[in-house]
């Protein structure tokens, strides 16, 4: 398989002030043959502004009435140059050797319909955020769940939208992204494509996620937890040969249980903490991690062997 080329579709509506390091992250890759497609689905921010001052022949850009994310995606995927799709989110950061890797790794397996990657966390400076433990400094970076790396098992664990690297053509086959799902309509799509190709995950730091505390409302992480479970339940219908559920009568029945509200309080705070720390708010972030702690025994166990993993390799 020969790739001739990858558009990175970045979606933003009112992306400033991140905007700008998104955009330079993904024009500073190390391979050339790259277009960078933003979908600017109605901002009303200085999001317009930026964009036209940003003078590079790879950037395109198009502009639409407000309609959400999964719409603007799907825009994305119809209007893109290549064949091939990474998508960056608006406010995440591409490691320079990002396209490369991926293009490296797809061309010599191609039985993988998409790829994804650890990734990092950055910071308010934009810079790749960096800890530093005991005189040590290393790059903490999500845990995907690999059965046999690099696979991954798209419903037992998820790779980050930022990470995802799939064939536009096969996307376009199992119908895009999910117009009717305000949140989780990226994970649903991934799932989707799994059910035609196998997915992988590179084991190295190819993308960098901003975790903001205004979205980590607990509405917000109420309303992405009863989505993945729509997007799993759908997967396990199409694997058995049963109709999907609707959307909107799904997330009306739908009571987490128990298990799902004890997962949501963790997830909460781990990623408040993350968000805490990256900000430079050290107080704040070690109050969530024992909040994390208290919520997830066995999580905050494994983030302790992973942490001290790492700073040995960093040593």
């Amino acid at each position: 398989m020969r790739i001739e080329g990858v558009s990175i579709v970045v979606r933003v509506y009112n992306g400033m002030p991140h905007l700008r390091a998104a955009v330079q992250s993904a024009l500073r890759q190390t391979y050339a043959k790259v277009e960078v497609l933003v979908i600017d689905d109605g901002s009303q921010d200085g999001t317009a502004a930026y964009l036209d001052t940003v003078k590079d022949a790879r950037l395109r850009v198009i502009r639409q009435e407000n309609q959400g994310p999964a719409a603007a995606g799907n825009r994305g995927l119809r209007e893109a140059k290549y064949n091939w799709i990474a998508i960056l989110d608006a406010d995440d950061l591409a490691a320079p050797e990002r396209i490369e890797k991926g293009i490296v790794f797809l061309e010599q397996h191609p039985e993988y319909a998409c790829l994804g990657s650890r990734c990092g966390y950055v910071g308010g400076d934009d810079q790749p955020y960096v800890a530093h433990i005991f005189g040590r400094s290393f790059t903490p970076t999500t845990m995907p769940n690999m059965l046999q790396p690099p696979e991954v098992d798209l419903l037992t664990a998820t790779i980050p939208h930022s990470s995802a690297f799939y064939d536009r053509r096969l996307a376009l086959e199992v119908g895009g992204y999910r117009v009717d799902m305000p949140v989780a309509e990226d994970y649903d799509l991934l799932l989707r494509l799994a059910d035609r190709q196998r997915i992988a995950c590179l084991p190295e730091t190819l993308a960098y996620l901003r975790i903001l505390p205004s979205s980590l409302t607990s509405q917000h992480m109420r309303a992405m937890c009863a989505a993945h479970h729509f997007a799993r339940t759908c997967a396990q219908a199409r694997r058995s040969d049963r109709p999907e559920p609707a959307f909107e009568e799904f997330m009306n029945a739908f009571k987490p249980s128990a298990v799902d509200r004890r997962s949501l309080r963790a997830s909460s705070h781990y990623r408040l903490f993350l968000a805490q720390m990256t900000s430079g708010r050290r107080l704040r972030a070690w109050y969530h991690l024992g909040r994390y702690a208290s919520c997830a025994p066995a999580g905050f166990l494994g983030l302790i062997k992973s942490t001290f993993r790492k700073m040995r390799a960093a040593a």
